[in-house]
């Protein structure tokens, strides 16, 4: 006997096809299945299912989920039941009841494809990232051209940072649907892991000929500027956007953090605060929300949010690491030290455990101490003197260089703000120059190969690199690329730009080592989230300064940050006559000048020069023992 009436299944029926306000294709849905309904012999409880999807696919989730009580009240074993009712669920907000739901269909027929599609997107929201991925794959074994799995696949996978996986998985949903957009914009996301820019333009451009106002696509053009430092075309792109998708909270969040970081507070605060105000979850609008509440002073409110939020569990791996990193944020400038670093140490160790099994990760991807020092003996002066030089004589070029974290945005501003400086902050050129001359920068064969070069290959680098600074200032007399692990290219650098002048930035290494490990880095960088690594690091680039200075002809200008930050007029005009400029008096007023700043140091220079990041390093003297011990053994 049939849980559902008939007649009563039919004039629900009719009532939907007549609907005006449901759209065009879910009325046609309904007619087509009273038609089916009406024939003898049709399956009522079947067709309840399927009205009861209707009715989720047109919002009216409660009576959808009435439908199928009555189907699991008199079928209990039925799994397609199981399953709809876990997807109303799920559409209710109850995600805990939706896993359940279908973890119960599952086991009733673990054929279903779709239960475990729908699996993998209910643990997604709840954060269990590796879970997620394994229900898309359940799915995509009972179906391999299950579309929607495919591409959810990829982007967990993204997520997850197994980027070789994530685009065989891509590359397959391609080639079987060529034209999904969606697709397009996943291997976009894909090539903008991998800081392809090229092609992820080339990704957005193609989903935006299939659908002009495809969400994704204007999404991705602007987290491709955002990652270019374009900070207008990210604007630009997130508007265009929100346009089409005005209540996305994720984009929201982003904007937002946009805005605050240039200082445009009050646009921030009127995208966030009605978000806020109605309870809001969302990672991107918490952290963008309480990097505002220190303009705001609502700093204590917005930790309330974020710990809320933690407590919540119910975010990925790499939203964790942002809450945790802007706890630790929050902490350190109310000065509760130990609990601002336990949220840094809780966010590396996140971050390593996103990140540790990429191929080119791992922490010390960089030249040991040891390996320099063969350098130092194989390579001398000598060596670097015969290498052939490019036929560039241009001074144009000013490299700031130092650890990170050492001083160089502030140095970049002050700088800028001399009306014949432009500052075009951190460019990659170098490094992808000395990767393509040189090879990857792994050992004694970098610097081998780099004498194999020509004059003709390095006039033509030289004159490509002088294309990207005409591009970021067309009349300005000098352009700072302040890219600070361009301390490795130094080198390579002596031979493109004879000429060139480089800004050494030195600071305290428990200072800077301590500001690495509470800010979030790219992959390459992993060695940030161990104390130990920081060290080895710190060694290698003290090793690496010492040895330029032995073999090179470069004209290195040696700045101390604490010696800036404490008689900022005396070391700025230092700076100026090294540039071969006029003083400027606009250079000690720095915070005035309007620029974007895309480091962790964007809110420092909007400021007067203090000195409270002076000596940091011991507010956090007990828990750096390991960095303070490695310290010792291998600073001089």
């Amino acid at each position: 006997m049939s849980a559902i009436d008939r007649s009563s299944l039919l004039a629900e029926l009719a009532s939907l096809a007549a609907d005006t306000g449901l759209a065009p294709p879910l009325r046609r849905q309904a007619g087509a299945l009273a038609e089916r309904l009406r024939r003898e012999g049709s399956d009522v409880d079947a067709a309840g299912l399927e009205l009861a999807v209707l009715y989720r696919r047109s919002g009216r989730f409660a009576r959808g989920a009435e439908l199928c009580r009555r189907v699991l009240d008199a079928q209990p074993d039925n799994a397609l039941a199981h399953h709809i009712a876990a997807s109303l669920q799920q559409c209710q907000g109850d995600l805990d009841s939706a896993i359940t739901g279908y973890r119960a269909a599952i086991s009733l027929d673990a054929t279903l494809a779709e239960a475990h599609y729908f699996l993998g997107n209910a643990l997604q929201m709840t954060g269990e990232t590796e879970k997620a991925a394994e229900s898309y794959r359940n799915a995509i074994r009972l179906r391999p051209d299950y579309l929607e799995a495919l591409s959810n696949l990829g982007a967990v996978l993204m997520r997850l940072h197994r980027f070789g996986e994530a685009k065989q998985v891509l590359e397959n949903a391609r080639r079987l649907y060529p034209r999904c957009t969606q697709v397009l914009c996943n291997l976009g996301d894909l090539a903008l892991a991998e800081e392809d820019f090229t092609r992820a333009r080339s990704c957005a451009r193609a989903a935006l000929k299939v659908d002009p106002r495809f969400f994704d696509a204007h999404h991705l053009l602007g987290k491709i500027c955002r990652q270019q430092e374009d900070y207008d075309g990210t604007l630009k792109h997130f508007r265009r956007a929100l346009e089409i998708r005005p209540a996305d909270q994720n984009l929201v969040g982003s904007t937002a953090a946009i805005l605050e970081k240039r200082g445009e507070f009050d646009q921030a605060r009127r995208l966030l605060q009605p978000l806020v105000e109605n309870g809001s979850t969302n990672p991107l609008v918490l952290t963008a929300w309480s990097a505002l509440s220190r303009s705001l002073g609502t700093e204590q409110e917005a930790i309330g949010r974020l710990e809320a939020a933690i407590a919540g569990g119910r975010m990925d791996i790499s939203a964790r690491i942002s809450v945790h990193s802007e706890l630790g944020k929050q902490y350190d400038r109310l000065r509760d030290y130990p609990r601002a670093f336990e949220h840094y140490r809780q966010a590396n160790l996140l971050e390593r455990r996103l990140k540790i099994h990429r191929p080119a990760g791992g922490g010390r991807n960089f030249p040991s101490h040891a390996t320099i020092e063969a350098w130092s003996r194989r390579y001398d002066r000598d060596y670097w003197q015969a290498l052939p030089r490019g036929r560039t004589e241009s001074r144009r070029p000013l490299f700031v260089v130092g650890l990170p974290r050492s001083g160089t945005t502030l140095t970049e501003q002050i700088l800028a703000s001399h009306p014949d400086i432009h500052g075009a902050g951190e460019l990659p050129d170098i490094a992808e120059l000395a990767s393509r001359l040189g090879g990857p920068y792994d050992g004694e064969d970098h610097i081998a190969r780099l004498a194999t070069l020509d004059r003709k290959r390095l006039t033509t680098a030289a004159r490509s690199y002088l294309e990207t600074l005409q591009r970021k200032s067309a009349d300005a007399a000098l352009v700072v690329d302040k890219m600070p692990t361009n301390f490795w290219h130094l080198g390579l650098i002596s031979l493109l730009f004879p000429q060139a002048r480089v800004i050494h930035l030195q600071r305290d290494p428990r200072d800077s080592c301590l500001s690495m490990y509470f800010q979030r880095f790219s992959s390459s960088m992993l060695f940030t989230t161990d104390l130990e690594e920081l060290a080895a690091y710190h060694a290698a680039y003290a090793r690496i300064m010492e040895y330029w200075k032995q073999v090179l002809d470069l004209e290195i200008l040696e700045i101390r940050y604490e010696e800036l930050v404490e008689d900022q007029e005396v070391v700025t005009r230092r700076m100026i006559e090294y540039c071969g400029l006029d003083w400027n008096d606009s250079c000690l007023r720095f915070h005035e000048t309007s620029r974007d700043v895309h480091t962790p140091s964007y809110d420092q220079v909007r400021q007067p020069m203090y000195r409270k990041s002076i000596g940091r390093w011991k507010n956090y003297e007990a828990q750096l023992a390991p960095l303070l011990s490695s310290l010792e053994q291998t600073t001089p």
